[in-house]
């Protein structure tokens, strides 16, 4: 979003309307394991900006140059051996994307941090570990890069992860090579839900990691 010019005060109010959202399911049974991500971003934060803006821009237009959320762009960033659903979501409030698919346990237990697939689930001995992907997060930025940050500066990640799958969730936590943050854990009926803004994503020097344990 580097063409982007926006006033400060605009800024700050794209950070306390939440324009991100990211939801995560995961559930299962036996050697199955079954995803579902959903990213979108909303409209109406966006619309806000180009009320304030020197260059308004075409919001699907920026939308697909700048966040690539379209089918080919998230689907071959997965693993080799998941076939996954995705479905566009582009309505009066949201755009961006769902994907569901069901993955063998074993092939996720072999998965490695740095292999495809950022959001994909890992299984460990101690619970699950995803990769959230790379970010410029601790760099030096220009004017655009900055607005970016602030666009998503105040959403939420929402992991929910089924009780069928796993009884009990104690901790999960940020890592880095340089950093480990906890992060909130809410039990709920019948999942359990690991839950941190995603600044906390965009601001790290590194990719960071999520590390669930159970």
């Amino acid at each position: 979003m580097k063409s982007i010019r926006i006033v400060a005060v605009v800024a700050a109010l794209v950070v306390l309307s939440g324009c991100v959202d990211v939801i995560q399911y995961v559930s299962g049974a036996g050697s199955d394991i079954d995803v579902y991500l959903r990213l979108t971003l909303q409209k109406s934060a966006f619309d806000l900006g180009n009320a304030f803006s020197d260059e308004p821009q075409d919001m699907e237009e920026m939308f697909e140059s700048e966040f690539e959320l379209d089918e080919d762009t998230v689907t071959e960033e997965l693993p080799p051996g998941i076939s996954a659903e995705f479905a566009q979501v582009n309505d009066e409030f949201e755009y961006g994307f769902e994907l569901s698919y069901t993955a063998d346990r074993e092939a996720l237990l072999a998965l490695d941090e740095s292999g495809d697939g950022f959001f994909v689930p890992r299984i460990r001995n101690f619970g699950l570990s995803i990769p959230l992907g790379p970010t410029d997060g601790g760099n030096e930025s220009g004017e655009g890069d900055e607005f970016a940050a602030a666009f998503l500066g105040g959403a939420k990640y929402r992991l929910f992860i089924s009780k069928m799958l796993v009884s009990r969730v104690s901790q999960a936590y940020l890592v880095t090579p340089g950093d480990r943050v906890e992060v909130a854990v809410l039990e709920l009926p019948d999942v359990w839900m690991v839950q941190f803004p995603v600044s906390l994503w965009l601001t790290s020097s590194e990719a960071p990691t999520l590390e669930v344990i159970f």
